[in-house]
């Protein structure tokens, strides 16, 4: 199995967790996400502008795990369309820097978790109770970019078996 798969959808559906196991049941390279790094490091609230310094560090991450990764899976945490995506949510529009770093990254499949698990604190969360319309908002996303994607559902093993399932008939193409 080889490709790269993204891990993509609103906050607090398990992208980490599912990444990181996805790519040790596949022994890929598994990609964090870059933003938490960066927001933990900052000492006041997060702007416009340290989306622009998000996506050029995500993008830096992916590059570099795509340039050494040669016949590996790839398992993003997160790529430059949940940066995207998030800009146009929180701030109503999307940057050229954060547009630019989005046409830069390479090809990949998502895998779109439904907000059908519970929301979870965490100091960086900002969303507990519009995940629906998030969600709702990736999948329009994904179509009018002509993007990818599976939708992934359920809870535990279920979820990990469809992302199983996905990676392994998606690679084909990839």
């Amino acid at each position: 199995m080889a490709g790269n798969f993204t891990i993509s959808g609103p906050e607090s559906t398990g992208k980490t967790y599912l990444s990181m196991r996805l790519a040790t049941l596949c022994k890929g390279t598994w990609i964090p996400e870059y933003s938490r790094s960066y927001l933990n490091q900052l000492r006041r609230s997060y702007e416009p502008d340290d989306l622009d310094n998000i996506a050029e560090g995500q993008l830096e991450m992916i590059l570099s795990a795509h340039e050494l990764s040669t016949g590996k899976t790839l398992i993003l945490d997160t790529d430059l369309l949940n940066i995207l995506v998030w800009s146009e949510l929180k701030y109503g529009k999307v940057s050229s820097k954060i547009e630019t770093c989005y046409k830069k990254q390479p090809a990949t499949h998502h895998l779109l978790l439904q907000a059908d698990v519970p929301w979870e604190f965490d100091s960086l969360r900002e969303n507990p109770y519009d995940r629906a319309e998030i969600f709702k908002y990736f999948i329009k996303t994904l179509q009018f970019r002509r993007l990818p994607f599976t939708i992934i559902g359920g809870f535990g093993a279920k979820r990990i078996n469809q992302c199983r399932w996905t990676m392994l008939q998606k690679s084909k193409f990839l």
